[in-house]
């Protein structure tokens, strides 16, 4: 407020005990005579820790006349704000039939004040809860088995959430190999003749997980052929 009798401006000069106040606060107000102004004074709050005080003061001086001065100050409490993250290092892997992945979720404390924060996840743990400080972070181990019957290629997810934040992971599933041959049938009916011919019929079966090219080598002295050396199973 000018509360002289002519127009003025107004040096301004601002500071905290933390150095919050921005460069962008006004360093000069112009006051007409028996007038009032405003002039904003603006404080960058880092992230720091929430109850943390900062003290800060603002000096004004007349530009007529130096010895006229005016000063105000006051103090900023920083409040509490909560947040997290969830995150995870390596989101996709492979895996046998039947075998366990384990995968690691990373809880950060985002906030400026000490929380916990709980969690649900779709594999083994299924739930718990972390108590963190600001700025702390920990890493949850969590495993899924892959179902024994699962074919190649097929996929299977374990996610994590905390809040609002989630992230998942990803397993697929290796080919494992594996072949069986067993005579089904013979026809030489327990006894040959020389000059005559018989089959012997067998099966092979893919015990794998995936399509499979099945190769088949016969041998014997007697062998005159054999039919399907090679099947796609």
């Amino acid at each position: 407020e000018n509360n002289g009798n002519s127009e003025d401006i107004f040096s301004i000069s601002a500071s905290s005990l933390n150095n919050w106040v921005s460069a962008s606060s006004d360093s000069s107000v112009t006051v007409a005579y028996a007038s009032s102004e405003t002039f904003t004074i603006t404080m960058d709050v880092p992230h720091v820790a929430a109850g943390t005080t900062d003290s800060w003061s603002v000096d004004v001086t007349a530009g007529n006349d130096g010895t006229q001065t005016s000063n105000d100050g006051g103090t900023t409490t920083v409040a509490v704000v909560s947040g997290h993250t969830v995150t995870i290092a390596d989101s996709s892997s492979n895996a046998d039939p039947g075998a366990t992945a384990t995968y690691y979720f990373t809880i950060t404390n985002t906030g400026n004040a000490d929380e916990s924060f709980a969690y649900t996840t779709s594999g083994n743990p299924g739930s718990g809860s972390t108590a963190l400080g600001m700025g702390d972070s920990e890493t949850v181990a969590v495993s899924h088995t892959i179902g024994s019957a699962s074919a190649a290629g097929d996929q299977s997810t374990v996610t994590f959430t905390s809040g609002s934040e989630s992230a998942t992971a990803t397993t697929t599933t290796n080919q494992i190999y594996g072949v069986t041959i067993s005579l089904q049938s013979t026809t030489d009916n327990g006894g040959i003749s020389p000059g005559e011919t018989f089959n012997a019929v067998y099966t092979v079966t893919n015990t794998g997980n995936g399509a499979d090219t099945i190769a088949i080598n016969f041998d014997g002295d007697w062998l005159a052929g054999a039919s399907g050396i090679t099947h796609n199973l």
